[in-house]
């Protein structure tokens, strides 16, 4: 399922970051590899969660487990090492004990990947509710559907 198109523009997702890439990352063509860069992914959205939540992330916890239940990855197009990439990352859908997080790669300002995330908040592994902290949080940060 390929990104629309207000997803492939990083000025509608609220939070972007950039992170460095790692000699580790490349593989036998020198490119940053799909692996990497689903961590890379991973580490922009927990930058994310500390960011929106504006708490340590140690007090992260406070507010309920949250579980990765999916994840998509479009690979857009070639990312290099030692170049650091730019992760924009936003809300994308709200539900009632789920919400999605969308995340845009970006190197040299072109999409080289995209990314959703289905993320549950789980209470001895059933879902749970969203709490009204949470989706007022959540509310905040949406993607800008342009």
């Amino acid at each position: 399922m390929r990104p629309k198109d207000f997803e492939l523009d990083a000025k509608n997702y609220p939070f972007t970051m950039e992170i460095p890439t790692r000699f580790g990352d490349i593989d036998t063509l020198r490119h940053v590899n799909n692996v990497a860069i689903a961590q890379l992914f991973e580490e922009a959205r927990v930058r994310f969660g500390i960011f929106s939540r504006n708490m340590p992330f140690n007090d992260m916890h406070s507010l309920g487990r949250l579980v990765t239940v999916s994840t998509l990855i479009n690979y857009l197009g070639e990312v290099f090492y030692p170049d650091p990439v730019t992760v924009a990352v936003g809300v994308g859908h709200i539900g009632t004990s789920s919400y999605t997080l969308g995340c845009l790669m970006l190197q040299y300002d072109k999409p080289a990947a995209h990314s959703k995330t289905i993320l549950v908040r789980s209470d001895n592994g059933k879902s749970t509710p969203l709490s009204k902290e949470v989706l007022e949080i959540l509310t905040r940060y949406m993607i800008r559907q342009k």
